[in-house]
């Protein structure tokens, strides 16, 4: 073999083998998110002011990039915030259903019966 080659072969082989171990920064790190308290979920939104609402900034936005959810965290009383992408504007689908506002109503008399099955 030339000696660039085995030179380059060998340097190869040690940035390869030296990538693969773990750091010791790798191994002290905890990744813990904590709050000194929850946001109260029984607080109402103020609309369209959600930047300025201070409940709703102490929610724990969790999100993919297509679904997305505030999350209060209140241990007496759950509430969490829905967003999913095909919800808005400028959208490339059309993803209007004109069918969707007269079932409304049966939507939502099941949800309050606990009938959520039914619905899928």
């Amino acid at each position: 073999m030339k000696p660039k080659l085995s030179q380059f072969l060998i340097v190869g082989i040690l940035i390869i083998f030296g990538s693969c171990q773990e750091s010791e920064t790798t191994k002290k790190t905890t990744l813990k998110l904590w709050y000194q308290q929850p946001a109260d979920a029984t607080v109402k939104d103020i609309p369209y002011k959600w930047k300025d609402d201070p409940e709703w900034l102490k929610a724990l936005p969790l999100a993919n990039g297509s679904l997305g959810v505030m999350v209060f965290g209140d241990v007496n009383q759950e509430r969490i915030q829905l967003s999913e992408e095909s919800m808005w504007s400028g959208s490339p689908d059309n993803n209007d259903n004109p069918d969707a506002y007269p079932a409304q109503a049966k939507i939502r008399e099941l949800l309050f019966q606990g009938k959520i099955t039914v619905l899928f």
